[in-house]
């Protein structure tokens, strides 16, 4: 991932080494924008905010995630380490983007994106994840975190967006939906925890055409990203 994004005196332009073609830059940056901004009803709470995760934030979010540890909703049996969980936390990152969202500076909710499988013709596509404090379900914010994480990952030039609920999950399936996600199929009784076998749903979302040819790039790394558009889409969000 060696493309960059330039911040230009002229406004947020790629250069022509990026994704996507020259011509569409603008309107793709606008665009992303514009869907933060008119894409949820929800008013952003007093006192919140949207970032890029840091190093001192791991323990925070391994607390959100132990929340969901005896549940099917994670079919991870063991909650991890925190040194474990900050590996997997900076592996992520080299490439994707990793969002943290807080309210008067405490964490309450994440979302990320990884690559989906590892052949090199699936790297135009991610899965994402997304884990809330359950104090703060139900308010929008999952909403919210998702926009901001696909509007970064069109930047990127990352085509499509996978993600895997564990049937039954109506928020999280409602969700979905509501982002335009369709539904892939459904994996019957593909994982067991807490004594018995639990189906899975995968849905798909398009976030770019899928073009044929030869000269495709493959996506920019979220590092290469201009810090100011990066800043400027989080706080629309």
């Amino acid at each position: 991932m060696k493309q960059t994004i330039q911040d230009s005196a002229m406004g947020f332009v790629q250069s022509s080494a990026a994704q996507p073609a020259q011509g569409s830059s603008m309107r793709l940056v606008q665009g992303s924008i514009a869907e933060l901004r008119q894409g949820s009803a929800t008013q952003p709470t007093q006192g919140s905010s949207m970032r890029l995760v840091q190093s001192s934030d791991t323990e925070a979010l391994l607390k959100i995630y132990e929340q969901y540890i005896d549940t099917p909703i994670t079919f991870e049996y063991v909650l991890p380490s925190v040194t474990e969980f900050q590996n997997r936390i900076q592996h992520i990152f080299c490439d994707y983007p990793y969002l943290v969202y807080e309210e008067d500076g405490q964490v309450l909710g994440y979302a990320y994106a990884h690559r989906h499988m590892e052949r090199a013709a699936y790297q135009w596509n991610v899965e994402a994840a997304i884990y809330l404090d359950k104090s703060i379900c139900h308010k929008g914010i999952g909403t919210r975190l998702y926009q901001a994480l696909f509007a970064l990952l069109r930047l990127q030039g990352v085509r499509t967006v996978f993600s895997c609920v564990t049937l039954p999950n109506a928020a999280s399936e409602g969700l979905h939906h509501s982002l335009g996600f369709a539904e892939a199929g459904v994996w019957r009784k593909s994982g067991y925890k807490g004594g018995r076998w639990h189906d899975v749903i995968w849905y798909e979302l398009s976030l770019l055409p899928q073009e044929d040819g030869d000269d495709l790039l493959p996506p920019c790394s979220v590092h290469d990203l201009a810090p100011g558009l990066v800043r400027r889409i989080l706080e629309n969000a």
